[in-house]
């Protein structure tokens, strides 16, 4: 959810069109987002040996995983946990010192 976050903020407050990706290997899944290519991953370290913040061309652990769905990231606010996610999004935006005042 962390990263359909990032992707919806991304669009809305720079005009990108970044991409949500999700991936299935070995029975679990991961999310990051992706502009022309660059993957940007604020969760990776969630796996052992892969740093904490991922932003750079896919490499072969990206492409190791299944690709199940991508489309443009876009956070419906229909979501029963949207203003939980939000909080944690403005906190996010704060620590990075970027602004958040549509959120």
């Amino acid at each position: 959810m962390v990263s359909e976050l990032l992707g919806d903020y991304l669009n809305a407050q720079l005009g990108l069109q970044v991409e949500y990706v999700c991936g299935e290997k070995d029975g679990g899944s991961h999310a990051w987002v992706e502009l022309k290519g660059v993957v940007i991953d604020i969760t990776s370290d969630q796996f052992e040996g892969r740093p904490p913040v991922y932003i750079a061309a896919r490499d072969s652990w990206y492409t190791s995983w299944e690709e199940e769905s991508r489309h443009l990231a876009v956070h419906h606010p229909s979501a029963w946990t949207y203003r939980e996610e939000r909080e944690v999004l403005r906190a996010v935006l704060r620590g990075a010192g970027l602004p958040n005042s549509d959120l």
